[in-house]
């Protein structure tokens, strides 16, 4: 990960989703465009009762998620419910998470097409449909699960608390982009790459702009690879706020180490310096420094 500058540790570990089966029983009080409203005009009563049932059955699958993270057929049935009532966003992170444990199904990946066209991503759309069949039309067998040898730490409880409760209160609160924002520094905090970028992207369409958003995006898209996305971000952020030290430094990062442009790495660290001729590194060590080992 690219140096932050400033700031607590991050610390690291897997998402768990303990806390989502009182969301889920609260989804028909959701707003419009997070729910499916059918409601006939000749037979209100049973679409309302067809809606407790799709509620109840998200809540129960929600729990037996909760309760089974590393069962990629809970996951599955979840984000597919989800899909029946229009949860576009919880549908996504669920389905993801199916992604992760078996990245050879192309089950998932038939899903997230649909979920991605329907959050107007058509591009994504078409990659995840693309993978699918890919999957479909190979040999490969599906890849092994993991060893309990190399299996990571369990998610510590109060951490695990946390984002099961941020996950909620996106959901309950969609057009609220600190809620996104704050579910996206803790996707951040556990290494959860591609769930922090959506987060983040989902705050900034709703209040673009912010700085410290498009620098931890940055950071987020230099972890998956995509560096053109990062320099692209950082310098939006430097843009708005001149001063800002953690967008230039780690666009220098960036351009130095991953893209191998080392006179743009100078020059956006000179520039930095000219703004703030004291900044440092996260780990202590002057900037200034940094560009003397540099050149």
């Amino acid at each position: 990960m690219a140096d932050r500058i400033g700031g607590a540790p991050r610390v690291v570990a897997f998402l768990l989703f303990a806390g989502f089966v009182v969301m889920a029983l609260a989804l028909r009080d959701l707003p419009e465009n997070f729910k499916t409203v059918q409601i006939a005009a000749q037979a209100p009563a049973a679409s309302s009762a067809s809606a407790d049932r799709g509620a109840e059955a998200i809540g129960a699958l929600m729990q037996k998620a909760a309760q089974e993270p590393k069962n990629q057929d809970v996951l599955i049935r979840l984000a597919e419910a989800l899909i029946g009532s229009k949860n576009w966003q919880a549908a996504e992170t669920f389905v993801s998470r199916a992604i992760v444990l078996d990245a050879n199904n192309p089950h998932p990946y038939h899903l997230l097409s649909q979920i991605l066209e329907n959050l107007g991503r058509p591009q994504e759309a078409a990659d995840a449909m693309k993978k699918s069949q890919a999957i479909v039309t190979s040999s490969k067998p599906a890849a092994a699960p993991p060893t309990e040898k190399g299996a990571q730490p369990p998610m510590p409880p109060e951490l695990a608390r946390k984002i099961a409760e941020a996950e909620k209160a996106t959901l309950l609160n969609p057009k609220d982009a600190n809620r996104w924002t704050e579910l996206g520094n803790l996707y951040f905090d556990t290494n959860q790459t591609k769930q922090a970028i959506a987060a983040y992207e989902q705050s900034l369409a709703l209040v673009p702009g912010n700085p410290d958003v498009l620098t931890d995006l940055g950071i987020m898209y230099r972890e998956s690879g995509a560096y053109e996305k990062a320099v692209e971000c950082f310098r939006k952020a430097s843009a708005i706020d001149a001063g800002h030290v953690n967008a230039q430094f780690n666009e220098g990062v960036v351009l130095l180490y991953d893209l191998g442009r080392k006179e743009d790495a100078v020059r956006v660290w000179k520039q930095l310096l000219r703004v703030k001729p004291d900044a440092r590194a996260s780990n202590g060590q002057a900037v200034s420094e940094i560009l003397k080992q540099v050149r």
